[in-house]
């Protein structure tokens, strides 16, 4: 069947040709001089939408969400059980409504990598107090958390750098350990290193143990064991050293 208006269109089969006599699909557009194009034009502040749909029943939609001005993959509308929304800017959502102007990409779910996870040089890794949030503390995941920095066979050396303020805050290092019983989240110091600039930009450890015996709501209190002084003093029990071992 041809429908005749500038001979563009067939029916061959029960499939639908556009510019084209042998339609290789139940719909079928084709050009033969420039780009094959589709529109799906909604009224103004209405969606424009795509259904998918098994044996009637719609299983996702894609198409343009009037009410966020976002391009949506989404279960029965896209203005609804939204699934991955990408803003007018590029950013992405995955599984969010809404994308905040700090990020490029989001989600409020696992993210598994089975590949290198690359990040540009001098761009930390900030954890969120919320989602999203402040700035918070960055844990790993209980059950694993071993990081292996640099690791054998790597052309590089492992490097750890913890950063403080001067004479403000200093960088620690602490040894931390958690209650067995399940249920109690009890965390507590068993050691410490910390660094500080002794104010004089230079350089003081001070390594610290949990000393004496702590209950079962908090670990003992820290206590100063050793002290290594910018002069390379070293002290026992005392925090200001004046002979090489005090």
């Amino acid at each position: 069947i041809k429908f005749d208006a500038n001979g563009d269109s067939f029916i061959n089969r029960g499939k639908l040709g556009i510019r084209t006599t042998s339609p290789i699909d139940l719909l079928h557009i084709k050009s033969s001089t420039t780009d094959a194009r589709q529109v799906i034009d909604g009224h103004t502040g209405y969606d424009a939408e795509l259904k998918f749909a098994e044996n009637g029943t719609v299983k996702y939609t894609i198409g343009h969400d009037a009410a966020s001005d976002n391009f949506v993959i989404g279960t029965t509308n896209v203005d609804t059980q939204q699934r991955l929304v990408i803003d007018s800017a590029g950013n992405v959502g995955v599984g969010v409504t809404s994308i905040p102007s700090w990020a490029n990409l989001i989600t409020d779910g696992t993210v598994a990598v089975g590949g290198l996870l690359y990040m540009k040089t001098d761009n930390p890794i900030q954890a969120l107090s919320a989602f999203p949030g402040g700035a918070s503390d960055l844990k790993m995941q209980t059950g694993g958390g071993k990081v292996t920095i640099g690791g054998p066979g790597g052309s590089a050396t492992g490097h750890l750098e913890l950063y403080g303020r001067y004479s403000g805050s200093d960088p620690k290092l602490s040894f931390r350990s958690d209650h067995p019983t399940s249920g109690n989240t009890t965390v507590w110091d068993m050691a410490r290193i910390t660094a500080d600039d002794g104010g004089n930009y230079n350089g003081v450890l001070h390594f610290q143990v949990a000393a004496g015996n702590g209950s079962e709501g908090a670990g003992a209190a820290l206590a100063t064991a050793m002290t290594i002084q910018d002069t390379k003093y070293v002290g026992i029990g005392t925090t200001a050293p004046t002979h090489k071992l005090h």
